[in-house]
């Protein structure tokens, strides 16, 4: 889902602007919408507040998100139906 290109097509800013609060219903129900299976959470692209919250909240969403490997600090959850 994420790459690069020289433009950004308005659907890649509307998922971009919707998981820029991961996790959280807007993330999750966006990235069911596109089909997208597993997500990668790279720890380092967050910096401590932003990460505490992201560990707080992500047991809210455990019906949702279930983790499937950690390694080198990113984490791979698969997004369930």
């Amino acid at each position: 889902m994420n790459g690069y290109a020289g433009i950004e097509p308005s659907p890649y800013v509307e998922l971009r602007a919707a998981v820029r609060r991961f996790p959280s219903e807007a993330a999750i129900d966006a990235l069911r919408r596109r089909d997208v299976r597993f997500v990668v959470v790279h720890r380092k692209g967050y910096g401590p507040p932003k990460w505490a919250r992201v560990e707080r909240d992500l047991p809210l969403f455990s019906g949702a998100l279930r983790e499937v490997v950690r390694f080198d600090g990113d984490t791979v959850y698969e997004v369930t139906r």
